[in-house]
């Protein structure tokens, strides 16, 4: 519980309540699924990746003779560190009520979104790998995006991945009293919105969490699996729809549209290890200034607010597949 005598110390206090809330359970940024990189100061981070070695033809060792060398490789990946921040204002009349609880509330919402903020950056970058795009019902394209999901596109979508060697997830890591490590069968997940998880939970070979063996034993959002992969349902690809972006067959009938086209969900398949992510450790900053400082002459207000530093990218592309969809209306 925090008290008034925390204020003395109120940097380190408000700046626990900042971190606990940009912590709060992620979607895109669950532990064991990203590569994280630690920021040093620099104006750039940098992820190193060691790709799969193509075993191509095996030849039997000869007797005296050395073999060839094979050939490991390191990928780097750098990313420009750009600052995000955001701050509220906390009159002077509110704190009169409860000065702690008052700027504590507030720190906790700007921390929350801060949070947001990284998980919108983090879709944006899997977004960005849209070279890799499957289209539904293998349209052509956006434009002729007109069919919801299906056990056939995750099917071909599951294989696409797996003949290009994208590696599995194979297990769960959970934070609590401790980090703890489930092993699950191996998998691929797919992100998708509400809409498109409405449309997924009808499918035949869905089967929720609840049906699992160990249904405590799931990813943050989960809601089941379905032909090879974990399904995630999250608002945040609610806000990376393209409406009327897609085909107006049966548009106005039984599919989501607008302005008589199909309104196009992007979903977002990921193998192991598809991006790289700053580390939040040594990334943020709680700022609180007083009303003595920007209260202005009658000292009405101070301010909570946070900086951050963050930068995201796609090590491989190879792990990352976008599936675009109409859904159901």
């Amino acid at each position: 519980m925090i008290t008034r005598t925390d204020m003395k110390n109120s940097n380190e206090v408000f700046q626990q309540i900042l971190l606990k809330a940009v912590k709060l359970p992620s979607v895109f940024e669950q532990n064991g699924l990203v590569l994280k990189a630690k920021i040093t100061g620099h104006d750039y981070v940098s992820w190193f990746r060691v790709p799969r070695i193509n075993p191509g033809t095996p030849t039997p060792l000869e007797d005296g003779v050395n073999p060839s060398e094979t050939s490991v490789s390191v990928e780097k990946f750098t990313a420009k560190i750009d600052w995000y921040g955001a701050y509220t204002k906390v009159s002077t009349a509110a704190k009169k009520i409860d000065p702690v609880k008052v700027v504590a509330g507030f720190t906790k919402a700007i921390g929350e979104l801060a949070r947001e903020t990284r998980e919108i950056l983090i879709r944006d970058a899997y977004l960005s790998n849209s070279s890799n795009t499957f289209y539904a019902n293998s349209a052509a394209g956006r434009t002729d995006v007109a069919d919801v999901v299906s056990e056939t596109d995750l099917k071909k979508m599951f294989r696409t991945l797996e003949k290009a060697g994208c590696e599995k997830i194979t297990k769960i890591v959970k934070a609590g009293q401790g980090v703890n490590t489930y092993p699950i069968e191996a998998c691929y997940l797919l992100y998708v919105s509400p809409d498109q998880a409405m449309d997924i939970r009808g499918l035949t070979s869905f089967i929720k969490v609840a049906q699992y063996s160990n249904p405590e034993v799931a990813f943050e959002g989960e809601i089941g699996s379905c032909c090879g992969f974990r399904i995630i349902s999250t608002n945040f690809l609610t806000g990376a729809v393209v409406a009327g972006a897609g085909s107006t067959a049966t548009a106005t009938t039984d599919k989501q549209a607008t302005n008589g086209k199909c309104d196009v969900h992007r979903a977002i398949a990921i193998g192991s290890e598809a991006l790289g992510v700053a580390d939040l450790d040594g990334g943020i900053e709680n700022i609180i200034q007083d009303e003595e400082t920007v209260g202005g002459p009658l000292k009405q207000f101070s301010t909570t607010g946070y900086k951050m530093a963050m930068a995201t990218k796609v090590v491989n592309t190879n792990a990352v597949m976008i599936y675009e969809t109409a859904v159901s209306a």
